[in-house]
């Protein structure tokens, strides 16, 4: 049985992410924003090798982290192949209008070679950009406090300064559904470097612009925890 109060804010949540009321019923964009060239996909040579025999068990959510060391080469695979851009064009997740607003920022703790810190991923060079090196997770709520234990945890926020202009309102779903896109590239790719894998989606909102300084125009809306 439905809550109706809960679902009356699903509802308004919903209809406050369609397009503007004056433009037609099947309007899905601005016609008043001009963007310059459509990019094709481009087409990757990931190789992805899944453990046919424990996908059941291991493409699922696992929260048993050990904070066990992780090599380095396994975290910078599982990044790359799972959200790359080069040249403005996405190698492994579609993107509305390939405006690519989604930004990640990553909670390294015990990773060879990296030192201990919140990394903004810098996609279209797979480079980490170090920001400081105090690690908190006061932004979680109690149930999933297990990520401390997380070799990384991964914040997944968009951008809205661009893909706002030509798709309006609507921008928010398209965030959240790429959002979704990229978390299931780390599960397949966790899969495949035997790692753990487990999506977040109970944290504060605010406390996590406040901790990675996030821009006006930036939302957080999706969080990932990964490690041995």
């Amino acid at each position: 049985m439905f809550e109706t109060e809960e679902y009356m804010q699903i509802k308004m949540y919903h209809e406050n992410s369609n397009n503007f009321k004056s433009k037609a019923k099947h309007y899905l964009g601005n016609s008043e924003f001009q963007q310059t060239s459509f990019e094709k996909y481009v087409k990757h040579n990931l190789d992805i090798k899944l453990n046919v025999e424990n996908l059941k068990k291991s493409l699922f959510s696992s929260r048993d982290l050990s904070n066990k060391a992780l090599p380095f080469k396994k975290f910078n695979d599982v990044l790359v192949n799972s959200y790359y851009v080069q040249n403005n064009k996405s190698y492994f997740s579609p993107s509305a209008g390939n405006l690519l607003p989604i930004d990640m920022y990553v909670l390294v703790k015990n990773v060879e070679n990296v030192k201990d810190g919140v990394y903004f991923y810098y996609k279209n060079n797979d480079e980490l950009i170090y920001i400081r090196d105090h690690i908190s997770t006061n932004f979680m709520v109690n149930v999933n406090k297990f990520a401390e234990n997380a070799n990384c945890i991964i914040v997944l926020a968009a951008r809205f300064d661009e893909v706002i202009k030509k798709y309006r309102s609507r921008s928010y779903r398209f965030a959240l559904l790429e959002c979704g896109h990229i978390g299931q590239n780390f599960y397949i790719n966790s899969q495949k470097y035997d790692l753990k894998c487990c999506a977040l989606g109970g944290f504060l909102d605010q406390e996590v612009i406040d901790y990675l300084s996030l821009g006006s125009n930036e939302l957080p809306l999706y969080v990932l925890a990964l490690g041995e």
